[in-house]
């Protein structure tokens, strides 16, 4: 070969070289240019979804690095999954490798991250952020999963576990937006430690066991037919109850200083509870059917606000005459007085369980008005015999004094002011509620009965300025007499048989001076209701007989029978200056059937201070007319 064909041949060898370095060098940058043309700042968004079902897939599948080794897990990281409106962002199920989910951003989907049936101590999920989600974590059948240092924003569910082992969450936060934070259902040997849940609703545990929950902020939960939990070491700032119903529980040196936290405690046989610490609040203990559950509690150095938590089961003779506990708890015990003592901002703070003959006379108590559905109390007994209330001033409280089945109770010269309800008694008889002033709450006196009417006496009380009923009653018999009743949004509120309203003063009620619904055979008489927009209004009722009222000056009819309200008998009532806003209206109102405005027998009507002469017209639908008008208002 001449020296020219050997230099022509190098040269296209170089040539093809050159032009071969260019073509990749342009692929590669191709390549590049159209990878980071789809980052955000550098992270890659991911393909629409990553679904594991075999090992396998981690390399095969989706090329991700790593080898599976406890030491080179595979990587999954810096992913954006973002509006699957059908799909699961990360599912891995049934492998038996390691692998690290990490740097992941989960917006919009039905579910961020679901590990199913993986093989224990393969999984952990660290450093990713979950939000607006349904769920961001799902783990069914795991044994030893890993979250860690994770951010949860507006899920409905954060973390949600199911049938479970052994799960290690820490260092997560997590916002108020969560329906659940975290729902466990099933699980065993978790622990949850140094995580913040900022101004979250409560966390659910499900016939769980085993769980340790410390050095956690502001973490608020419900254990439900549990069993050896340990809650330890925890801060609470914010507002919340914590429900535990689990036997063996270990509840020690937690801190709570928020305007109201409880410990509610039921169903928790031999469980231990000490050195917790309430700036407000304090425990509640549920009533059981069996004391000896209250006697298998040890409670050692609990406070609320600096003064301790007593509690005290099958004693006699129990007296306590001054303000050195913060709360009372009297469980099975024989002559109990409670006297003389200045309490503050407890959610429950005298509560007698099982007891006989029991006297709280004298205290101040100024508790917790809670938004949790009238949960806590100022005094409350329940299934106790024999009860004597007297002369307290309880104030703030969601119930100022709560009595539940519980017979023989005289609750006398006490004021109640600010409270959700100021007296209030359930399926309680021989209870007699006198001479007390409840005053400025939502309801002034409520009782009422869920299977069995029961005797009552409510006389004599002050029952002013509460924003819904002055006094409320249902489903009970008895009497309510000589009451005061002013400024209230209804009088009276009445929803029973067999009960007899007389002789009340019922003034300047805003809605109704005494309102009767799904009632039948009662007694309304010699009562002065006046300045309300109903006097009297009945609905669904029958067999209501009213005489010998003074009603005046009701905005409304003095007396209107609604739909369904048969066989009820108004007579010997004055009726003066009613229907003040509709001056050509009648003072009563009859949509109902059957019902009449005179009594037969007699041939006596009623006063009305508009009528001229003959029958006198009801308005309504029933066409009812008083036949016998009186001409001179009746004196009683």
């Amino acid at each position: 070969m001449s020296e020219r064909k050997k230099r022509l041949n190098k040269r296209q060898y170089i040539y093809v070289i050159i032009t071969s370095l260019v073509i990749i060098g342009s692929t590669i940058t191709f390549i590049l240019v159209a990878y980071y043309s789809d980052k955000d700042e550098g992270v890659p968004l991911a393909q629409n979804y990553i679904h594991i079902e075999k090992d396998d897939d981690f390399r095969l599948k989706f090329n991700l690095p790593g080898i599976g080794s406890l030491t080179n897990p595979y990587i999954i990281e810096n992913y954006i999954f973002e509006n699957l409106t059908d799909e699961i962002a990360i599912s891995v199920k049934n492998t038996t490798k390691n692998f690290i989910i990490r740097n992941c951003f989960f917006l919009n989907n039905p579910v961020g991250v679901i590990l199913e049936n993986i093989a224990p101590k393969t999984a952990t999920i660290m450093n990713s952020t979950f939000t607006n989600n349904y769920r961001g974590i799902k783990i069914n059948y795991c044994d030893f999963v890993k979250i860690t240092q994770s951010s949860f924003h507006n899920n409905f569910i954060g973390i949600d576990l199911l049938q479970t082992t052994n799960t290690h969450i820490s260092e997560i936060n997590m916002d108020g937006s969560h329906f659940y934070p975290l729902y466990s259902a099933g699980c065993t040997n978790g622990k949850f430690f140094k995580n913040v849940i900022v101004n979250g609703r409560a966390s659910e545990f499900w016939q769980c066991s085993n769980w340790s929950i410390y050095k956690n902020l502001d973490f608020i939960f419900w254990i439900q037919d549990g069993n050896y939990f340990q809650y330890f070491n925890n801060i609470v700032l914010k507002n919340g109850i914590i429900t535990i119903k689990c036997e063996y529980a270990f509840i020690a040196n937690n801190s709570f200083s928020g305007e109201y936290n409880s410990i509610n405690i039921g169903n928790s046989y031999g469980s231990q509870i000490v050195n917790n610490s309430f700036l407000n609040g304090g425990f509640s203990f549920s009533s059981l059917d069996d004391t000896n559950i209250y006697e298998s509690y040890f409670l050692a150095n609990n406070k609320v606000n600096s003064k301790p938590v007593t509690l005290l089961v099958n004693q006699l003779n129990v007296l306590i005459n001054d303000s050195s506990y913060g709360q009372i708890f009297c469980v099975n015990c024989t002559n109990v007085n409670i006297n003389s003592g200045n309490y503050s901002k407890a959610v429950y703070t005298i509560k007698c369980i099982e007891c006989t003959n029991v006297s709280i006379i004298n205290n101040n108590i100024s508790s917790l008005l809670t938004p949790f559905a009238y949960f806590g109390s100022g005094i409350s007994t329940v299934d106790c015999v024999t009860i004597l209330i007297s002369n307290n001033l309880i104030s703030n409280c969601s119930f100022g004094i709560n009595i539940y089945n519980s017979t023989n109770t005289v609750i006398e010269n006490n004021f109640c002011s600010g409270n959700g309800i100021g007296i209030r008694s359930y399926d309680s008889g021989d209870l007699k509620i006198r001479e007390n002033k409840c005053i400025k709450n939502n309801d002034g006196i409520s009782i009422t009965s869920g299977y069995y009417k029961v005797p009552i006496e409510i006389i004599g009380n002050n029952c002013t300025s509460n924003d819904n009923a002055g006094i409320s009653i249902g489903d009970v018999t008895g009497l309510v007499s000589n009451n005061t009743i002013y400024y209230n949004k209804i009088g009276i509120s009445m929803f029973t048989g067999n009960c007899t309203i007389k002789e009340n003063k019922i003034i300047s009620n805003l809605e109704c001076g005494i309102y009767v619904f799904f009632a039948i055979s009662n007694l309304i008489h010699n009562n002065t209701i006046s300045n309300s927009y109903y006097g009297i209004q009945l609905l669904i009722s029958s067999q209501i007989e009213v005489f010998y009222n003074h009603i005046e000056i009701c905005a409304s009819y003095g007396v209107y029978l609604e739909s369904s309200t048969d066989n009820c008998v108004i007579y010997s009532n004055n009726f003066i200056n009613n229907t003040r806003f509709h001056p050509m209206f009648a003072q009563a109102c009859d949509d109902g059937s059957d019902n009449t405005f005179y009594d037969i027998d007699t041939s006596i009507g009623n006063y009305w201070n508009d009528w001229i002469t003959g029958v006198y017209s009801i308005d309504g639908l029933a066409g009812s007319s008083d036949l016998y008008p009186r001409v001179v208002p009746i004196i009683f």
